[in-house]
């Protein structure tokens, strides 16, 4: 990843710390975008803001804020959905509102200036629960702009897909970047979920191994830590904190 690419990575987070925070006070030109829409979906209570810019338009859900969204992470059971190839399932509650408002996420985007650009590439991104919903929004709106370059960069995002459904998302999703702060609880809920490709590994010091996790030394060390941290809990659930992977961002923009 080059220097580019973090600052990039450093600007979404800093904009879904805002957005998280509250939308309604949100400043897009102060990151340097243009404002869309903002996607409030009282049904599911789902909201999201659509951002531009040249050569992209941008989502940005934010994390769990209403008890709504609370209930949303508890309903962690697998059901059959139509993202994705058929017999896919996915994170029951994430699902249910994806499916709900994809039309409208999607109408939301066509509405951007920069849409009519056929080379504009969307980036949709999140964190916590909002990161689940970025996960499976990137795979739902590749089925209504197939043509179209899809990116999703995610923070401390909940597991919502099976084995199925995450390989569609690694055929599919150009650009994908699942931050994971080495001691963040929630990205390791439900158990019995997968991970999407592109995890990219960050503690104080910056990044650790970036990339997507291979090799059996690897894997074997990070179960023996993921051990090890549960209990430290109080610690696991701190280091879920947007605050948390910005300062590693930072970090690592401060290296030489």
């Amino acid at each position: 990843m080059n220097r580019g690419e973090k600052e990039n990575l450093l600007n979404g987070a800093r904009i879904l710390e805002r957005v998280s925070a509250s939308i309604t006070n949100f400043k897009p030109s102060k990151y340097g975008y243009v404002m869309v829409g903002v996607m409030d979906d009282e049904d599911t209570q789902t909201q999201a803001v659509i951002l531009e810019h040249p050569g992209e338009v941008c989502v940005f859900f934010p994390c769990t804020r209403e008890i709504a969204d609370a209930k949303r992470d508890a309903d962690a059971d697998m059901h059959a959905t139509w993202i994705g190839p058929t017999g896919s399932k996915a994170h029951d509650g994430c699902r249910q509102a994806v499916e709900a408002w994809a039309p409208t996420l999607s109408w939301g985007i066509i509405k951007s200036k920069q849409w009519k650009d056929p080379n504009t590439v969307l980036s949709i991104w999140g964190y916590s629960l909002g990161g689940g919903l970025a996960v499976l929004a990137a795979m739902a709106m590749k089925s209504y702009h197939a043509a179209r370059s899809i990116n999703c960069y995610t923070f401390g995002a909940l597991k919502v897909c099976d084995k199925k459904l995450a390989g569609y998302f690694s055929d599919n999703i150009i650009q994908s970047v699942q931050c994971v702060y080495l001691e963040d609880i929630v990205t390791h809920v439900p158990m019995w979920a997968v991970r999407v490709r592109g995890d990219l590994h960050l503690n104080e010091d910056g990044f650790v191994y970036p990339g997507i996790v291979k090799g059996f030394w690897n894997n074997v060390c990070r179960i023996a830590g993921n051990v090890l941290s549960w209990c430290r809990l109080k610690a696991r659930f701190e280091a879920h904190d947007i605050h948390k992977y910005i300062a590693a961002i930072e970090a690592e923009l401060r290296k030489p």
